[in-house]
């Protein structure tokens, strides 16, 4: 490298190091709209830096953008994609198409995606147990499975006091009175809080301070509208990050909650996101299933739990 090489590359990384100051101290923000900017997601073109599809809503969301990184998608072909899980020992994602009774696996070292279950009983929700075995939650047998490695499924759950369980959530019948259509759930990062998405009327998430094995003190956390227009929208899929902060799969997108209940931030996508989950080999990127495709992008944070 010539003495003009070398300082045509320093003066092009001091511009960027700059960037990325200014850009974490806070530059002035364009009004939030909910219609992602245009892209062609089929091919891999450049996005300027910082990618302007992960929104701000408040300045303590900063700290959580990655300067140059850009939301990708990684799959595009299925029906409808729920149910993302992280399996850390085989470094793959994991996802559902329920209506074509599948499970698709994203690799992480390629990039490949093949269908990894397939019949998979309508799965929805997955995730991944402190041994490294996959749960599932059946639409089909209407029941929480576990896949051994020996190759069967035991049944986790699928009645209790007469009722079967949701084909979706795993739930059975409803956490308490509290909640219309339960659907997705997360703790907090020390187990002390339950969160869950409420689908049914009024759409909000809802909270629990959880005392050994009893729920009490429920209350709303939150009530989402869709940023810029005040129409509403409802948490679906939900994480919490290794802050606390909760992390929706809500209308345009992606949007991010303080554990106090204050929204600080939105990805916004070309489909309805239904899921999101923290992977990668440091737990550092937001997966996100929606409708036909699936999406990544890195963070400034991690999971709160393995899965």
């Amino acid at each position: 490298m010539t003495l003009h090489d070398r300082r045509a590359f320093l003066t092009t990384m001091l511009g960027a190091a700059a960037a990325g100051r200014a850009f974490a101290q806070g530059q002035p923000q364009a009004p939030v709209s909910p219609v992602p900017s245009p892209r062609d997601y089929s091919r891999l073109e450049p996005v300027p830096y910082p990618d302007p599809d992960i929104i701000a809503l408040s300045p303590a969301f900063r700290r959580y953008i990655v300067f140059n990184t850009a939301i990708r998608r990684l799959h595009i072909g299925t029906l409808w994609a729920e149910g993302p899980a992280w399996n850390g020992n085989g470094q793959y994602l994991v996802w559902s198409d329920i209506p074509n009774n599948v499970q698709m696996r994203w690799i992480n070292d390629d990039g490949r995606v093949t269908t990894f279950r397939n019949p998979s009983g309508y799965s929805n929700g997955n995730t991944f147990d402190y041994e490294g075995r996959q749960l599932s939650c059946e639409h089909g047998g209407r029941r929480v499975v576990r896949y051994e490695r020996n190759g069967t499924v035991t049944t986790i759950a699928d009645r209790f006091d007469g009722k079967r369980v949701d084909g979706k959530t795993g739930q059975i019948a409803k956490v308490t009175d509290e909640v219309g259509q339960p659907n997705g759930l997360c703790f907090s990062p020390d187990y002390k809080k339950l969160y869950v998405a409420d689908t049914g009327m009024p759409r909000d998430i809802k909270v629990w301070d959880v005392d050994g094995q009893t729920l009490r003190n429920g209350r709303r956390l939150v009530q989402l509208d869709i940023p810029g227009t005040g129409a509403p929208s409802a948490a679906d899929g939900i994480r919490c990050d290794a802050d606390g902060n909760i992390w929706a799969g809500a209308r345009p997108g992606v949007q991010v909650i303080t554990p106090a209940g204050e929204r600080i931030g939105m990805i916004r996508l070309p489909e309805t996101c239904a899921n999101v989950c923290f992977g990668g080999p440091r737990r550092n990127r937001l997966f996100m299933t929606a409708s036909q495709s699936l999406y990544a992008v890195y963070v400034e944070t991690t999971g709160a739990h393995i899965a």
